[in-house]
């Protein structure tokens, strides 16, 4: 798959963007670079002393968010690393409510924080990211990653 680099704009308002939104400083050895139309993928400088052009960049680093400079929506790998040291838009949620999440159902909690999407924890640790509608949550949860039956 082809990947490109950031330019630094781009770059600079993902930065700005995860900060706005969760409060998270993105460490400045992080190198960014689309995989596809709009994935953003986080690799270390350490990586380019490899040979990048024989290598997947797939297994060298990890999908951070899908970015267009309207949004940014972080990915499930994304909001696990994200989550971890977010102070802002970050959702206490139940376990219950993180089982209905799980099986791809909304769940229905009044929120007051402005993001569009928010990180989603719960007791047992970072379940993803949610769409905000004020009212209720939308379930974010990529069909491959819920689980039908909890039994």
């Amino acid at each position: 798959m082809r990947y490109s680099e950031l330019r630094k704009r781009e770059r600079n308002k993902i930065k700005e963007m995860l900060f706005e939104d969760y409060g998270f400083s993105m460490p400045n050895e992080w190198m960014l670079y689309y995989l596809g139309k709009n994935r953003v993928w986080v690799l270390k400088e350490d990586f380019f002393n490899l040979p990048l052009d024989k290598l997947n960049v797939e297994v060298m680093g990890f999908c951070l968010c899908y970015f267009d400079f309207k949004m940014l929506r972080l990915s499930f790998n994304g909001a696990q690393i994200v989550g971890e040291n977010a102070n802002k838009n970050v959702l206490e949620i139940s376990i219950k409510e993180a089982e209905e999440l799980i099986r791809g159902f909304n769940i229905e909690k009044e929120t007051n924080m402005g993001a569009e999407y928010l990180i989603l924890k719960s007791p047992a640790g970072i379940i993803g990211v949610g769409k905000n509608h004020k009212t209720r949550v939308l379930c974010q949860i990529n069909k491959n990653r819920r689980i039908r039956n909890l039994n």
